[in-house]
């Protein structure tokens, strides 16, 4: 019997004996396990380590740490114990992976896949090996993903745009290229020279105050803090000595392709907060 097999079984036998004698499902510290066979110890010690994984998922998805998350995790390992179908426990398996794949997707891009749908496209490739060509398949589902992301993006960036407007209408901002801007403070002389490097205060945000994508900043660079075809970057450029400047626009034109990377919908409109206290001397930088 393979070892996993063997630890497999190891395990179900002991969930099923704490679930028919009513035992508590706390279990015990290894000082607590007395007397174990070489056996007994690779199986407790193996239980240890999956349950330790637990935690790591846990730190990605802050909601399994609760009390009933636990206990519901735990319920969900008894009932794989408890299957002795190898071939089932695959599809299951496979099953629960699929599933929180759909669960990202839907944190990702704030739209469900179709589980219907994707039930029958995976019954149509288990119909024989030769149902499907999984290469050509892999490069159409690429190109349909791509095409989803764009058709996304455009129907974002036409809300975010709508968004931006009304805001910067409602709180008097002035039209700027691609962003809105309100002068809180004029600066005094010329446009710092790009590379500059400036201590003040840098915040991105959205219009809830939550931080967008960006941490804040005590210092940053002219033109360089950002990317180059940046507007914010090309704003910054036009930036005087002593200025505070609050700037509008959307995510989509803040971050391009990387906005949902950064948590944020294409839709949303991003405040930036600049203000240029002092320069930093070559010497310090």
């Amino acid at each position: 019997m393979k070892l996993k097999s063997l630890l497999f079984a190891g395990v179900a036998a002991a969930m099923a004996l704490t679930s028919c004698s009513g035992g508590n499902n706390k279990g015990k510290a290894i000082s607590e396990m007395q007397n174990m066979s070489v056996l007994d110890s690779l199986s407790y010690y193996y239980g240890v380590l999956n349950g330790g994984s637990f935690w790591q998922q846990a730190q990605m998805d802050t909601t399994l740490a609760t009390e009933s998350a636990r206990e519901a995790y735990k319920k969900g390992l008894e009932a794989a114990f408890n299957s002795k179908d190898e071939a089932y426990n695959a599809g299951l398996a496979t099953g629960l992976q699929i599933a929180r794949s759909l669960g990202q997707f839907k944190k990702i891009y704030g739209e469900e896949l179709n589980p219907k749908v994707v039930v029958s496209g995976l019954q149509y490739a288990l119909r024989s090996d030769s149902a499907v060509n999984m290469q050509m398949t892999q490069m159409e589902f690429q190109q349909l993903q791509l095409r989803y992301e764009v058709q996304l993006r455009q129907k974002e960036a036409a809300e975010g745009k709508k968004a931006l407007e009304a805001y910067a209408k409602e709180n008097n901002m002035q039209a700027d290229s691609l962003i809105y801007v309100t002068i809180v403070k004029p600066g005094e002389g010329e446009a710092l020279p790009e590379g500059t490097r400036v201590e003040g205060n840098l915040e991105v945000t959205t219009l809830s105050g939550a931080s967008a994508g960006t941490p804040a900043r005590s210092s940053f660079v002219i033109g360089r803090t950002f990317e180059p075809h940046s507007p914010v970057a090309a704003f910054m450029k036009t930036l005087k000595l002593g200025e505070q400047a609050t700037l509008a626009l959307t995510a989509d034109d803040m971050y391009g392709s990387s906005t949902r990377r950064m948590g944020l919908k294409g839709s949303e409109v991003v405040i930036v907060k600049i203000k240029a206290d002092r320069v930093v001397p070559e010497e310090n930088k």
